[in-house]
């Protein structure tokens, strides 16, 4: 039997330095808490969710996690945020690591399409009809910025410029893409046979570096993150009006059904009426503000609500309890690749408070030993699921703060969250459940 983990040894390393640290602590930093980031399809037989590592799928047994290396993603040395859409709510397009993938009825399927895949692809929208996939594609040796429509049956050509496009919204109406410059923003509309029928370019007080659109209510807001802070403003009737400026990251602005703006600085829930920010009454942590074709949602610290006009609504979506990648959907080539993915994020979520399941019939295998049970967190949840005050990326309750960075893992010295002898107890639990189900699974081979 072949054990391919490097992390085994990294967590007996942790247990070690956590039974000899006495009052000393270590910090593990690998990511930030598991989070979901977005509502991609929703329909009665298929849901996506947008994990800020992967993605999660809802299956007769619960909500389970896709590992990225399902899509060719299989580099453990940092966070993988997918980019996914789907237009339809029946099949969700994934740009990999060399291919471009549908997930359909469950299961995941390569396209032979690898000028679509993640090193090429800059950014995905959609509408009710199409996917539109913004990329780098090369023409007689020239790079051009290139807009396709990735479900279209026939030619997914849609529109082409040598200039560079880095960001791109799409409505019922139109395809709008795009391009930042030196304290410049230049703005595309596109009809939907790909013909260019408008352009504006606004001059702005600062540089931005990344730009996200929200296309409602005849306006394209542009949110853009610059060297001095956040910049949000809308382009109407080729005029650009300046609505704000932040040093705290910005989120949205992102309409509820009914019409009612909604913004989120620094995390904070904010409704944003005649351009004036007036706040909402909401302590946790906003890590979204968008909208799926009618479905209107904001990403609240680990979970997705509906967006409604007196704020947050009901949950759309839970981290709490996620399962792991059903086994049926895991080939020999991603199995150790998608077993330390999950096994990290398992990690990450311990240090929020949360607690994941291993799939039903892995943890059955299992039942003779507590090897192969849930792994709980480090601090309690809270009611509905929550963390508990302070666990989580709010930080202080009441308080919003920025969701922490993503990055490799390593082990740095810091503050312990939790006594040294339970982060002991844990991180060799989690060895032990890891080397238990490969040994459980050798058996059965």
């Amino acid at each position: 039997m072949k054990i391919h983990c490097e992390l085994l040894p990294r967590l007996c390393t942790l247990t070690m330095l956590s039974l000899a640290a006495g009052s000393s602590a270590i910090a593990l930093a690998h990511g930030g808490p598991p989070a979901a980031l977005g509502l991609l399809a929703a329909n009665p037989d298929a849901e996506v969710m947008l994990l800020n590592e992967g993605l999660a799928l809802k299956r007769p047994e619960g909500w389970s996690y896709l590992c990225p290396s399902l899509w060719g993603e299989s580099d453990l040395a940092s966070g993988k945020f997918p980019l996914a859409r789907s237009a339809d709510g029946i099949s969700t397009y994934v740009p990999g690591g060399s291919d471009l993938f549908v997930l359909r009825d469950g299961e995941l399927m390569a396209q032979q399409r690898p000028e679509y895949s993640s090193s090429r692809m800059i950014a995905l929208a959609n509408d009710s009809q199409y996917v539109y996939g913004l990329h780098i594609t090369t023409v007689g040796g020239n790079s051009m910025s290139e807009v396709v429509r990735l479900n279209s049956s026939g030619d997914p050509r849609f529109f082409a410029s040598q200039e560079y496009w880095g960001s791109i919204t799409a409505n019922e109406d139109n395809v709008y893409i795009a391009s930042a410059g030196t304290q410049a923003l230049t703005l595309v509309t596109l009809d939907k046979e790909g013909k260019e029928v408008g352009r504006t370019t606004a001059m702005l007080p600062m540089t931005l570096y990344e730009v996200t659109l929200h296309a409602f209510a005849g306006r394209v807001y542009a949110t853009g993150a610059g060297n001095t802070g956040y910049l949000v403003g809308y382009f109407e009737n080729g005029t650009w009006t300046e609505v704000l400026q932040d040093p705290m990251v910005v989120v949205g602005p992102q309409t509820s059904a009914d019409g009612t703006v909604w913004i989120a600085i620094g995390g904070a829930l904010a409704r944003l009426k005649d351009n004036v920010v007036e706040p909402a009454e909401e302590t946790r942590f906003v890590k979204c503000l968008e909208h799926w074709n009618d479905r209107y949602y904001v990403c609240l610290d680990h979970d997705v609500h509906e967006l409604t006009a007196d704020g947050v609504g009901d949950r759309l979506f839970e981290m709490q309890g996620i399962l792991e990648t059903d086994p049926k959907m895991i080939t020999a080539d991603t199995k150790d690749p998608c077993e330390q993915q999950w096994l990290i994020y398992k990690i990450d979520a311990m240090r929020s408070g949360l607690m994941f399941s291993d799939w039903p019939e892995q943890a059955a295998a299992g039942a003779g030993g507590s090897a192969s049970a849930p792994i709980a967190g480090a601090g309690a949840a809270g009611a509905g699921g929550s963390a508990a005050a302070g666990a989580g990326p709010a930080g202080m309750a009441g308080q919003a703060s920025p969701p922490e960075p993503s990055g490799g893992c390593s082990v740095a010295g810091g503050q312990s969250r939790a006594p040294v002898r339970v982060l002991a107890l844990l991180f060799a639990a989690i060895g032990a459940a890891f080397c238990a189900r490969r040994a459980s699974r050798a058996r059965r081979a």
